[in-house]
């Protein structure tokens, strides 16, 4: 081997090395993940749609919001971004008003968001009851 084919073939190995390590990464963080819930778990993990009063559909999975780790130790929701106005008026309900169960949870991430934007997962798992 000469020294050009050496040199192409130690690129083509550090590329797929970093190619690896960025997925596996991805998916470490994407699997790791803590999220807040407002509310109970559907018992089929498919958040329901409302129009007002009215249920117009299901998720793909369960809507949540990302949780942020404070210096206390404590978690708080994060506001999803990009963002709308539906989004963030939700957003500003739930964190103000909402006085049912709230839980930190993790799951399988889905590619897919909520209607609202939210992030939605599978296979919930509850953490902890807030």
């Amino acid at each position: 081997m000469n020294k050009n084919m050496i040199k192409s073939l130690d690129s083509d190995i550090s590329k797929l090395v970093d190619k690896h390590f960025w997925e596996l990464t991805q998916n470490l963080e994407k699997n790791n993940m803590i999220f807040y819930r407002f509310g109970e778990i559907p018992k089929n993990e498919k958040s329901c749609i409302w129009k007002g009063e009215e249920k117009v559909g299901e998720e793909l999975g369960v809507s949540v919001y990302e949780a942020h780790k404070n210096i206390n130790g404590t978690y708080s929701p994060v506001l999803p971004f990009p963002t709308n106005e539906i989004a963030f008026n939700s957003f500003i309900c739930y964190v103000k008003y909402f006085t049912s169960n709230k839980y930190l949870v993790t799951g399988d991430l889905l590619d897919e968001t909520g209607t609202d934007g939210k992030p939605l997962i599978k296979n919930v798992k509850i953490l902890k009851k807030l």
